[in-house]
């Protein structure tokens, strides 16, 4: 899970600027969070510049924020494989963004989806908050009935989810965690107002 705090050069989560370098730096993300984090600049989540090169396989991207821009900022090159996007990209910038399927874009229609199977434009991602639901680091869960459940493409699945939990039940879930049948949204946690009672207890007098 990729969290930091307001770097001034922007791209708050993930940072990737080959023209400082002078070669083609490349970051792969597989079964990743990148949630929480802002920048002063631009990208609050992610931002590519130059030669820069980003695949990410399996990635939750959500509520990230940017001072001066949008929070996706792609000036090289981003590979999108079964990845939900919970923010919004910039559509000015000059890079190529390669769609292989299983994607999700919330709420706006920014980032240049255009596999058969991706879904641009969701108005309600259905995403819980960052909080602790099994592994070894933080998560974002898919609240029952969430759009991103059984949304992904098989072609790209991986055994497991970001908590280390199978992806067995027949059709692969977009993002970084793949919900499962015990899966409960934590009282007072965002999601609560969808109706999900199961983390109640009640008693009787």
């Amino acid at each position: 899970t990729f969290r930091l705090e307001d770097p001034d050069q922007g791209g708050g989560g993930l940072f990737v600027d080959s023209v400082v370098y002078d070669f083609a730096d490349r970051v792969d993300l597989g079964n990743s969070t990148i949630y929480g984090n802002s920048s002063t600049a631009t990208g609050g989540a992610i931002y590519i510049d130059g030669f820069g090169i980003v695949a990410t396989a399996a990635v939750t991207i959500a509520e990230n924020s940017a001072v001066l821009g949008f929070e996706v900022h792609n000036n090289g090159e981003i590979g999108l494989y079964n990845t939900v996007i919970s923010d919004r990209c910039d559509p000015t910038t000059s890079g190529t963004v390669l769609s292989f399927g299983g994607n999700l874009e919330s709420p706006l229609n920014l980032c240049g989806l255009t596999h058969p199977t991706d879904q641009p434009g969701v108005p309600e991602p259905m995403l819980g908050a960052l909080a602790d639901y099994g592994g070894a680091t933080l998560t974002v869960l898919p609240l029952d009935g969430s759009p991103v459940i059984d949304a992904g493409d098989d072609t790209f699945c991986s055994p497991v989810d970001q908590r280390g939990l199978p992806r067995s039940d027949g059709s692969c879930d977009c993002g970084a965690v793949e919900h499962q049948p015990e899966d409960w949204e934590p009282f007072f946690a965002d999601g609560f107002e969808f109706g999900d009672t199961r983390g109640w207890s009640a008693t009787t007098p």
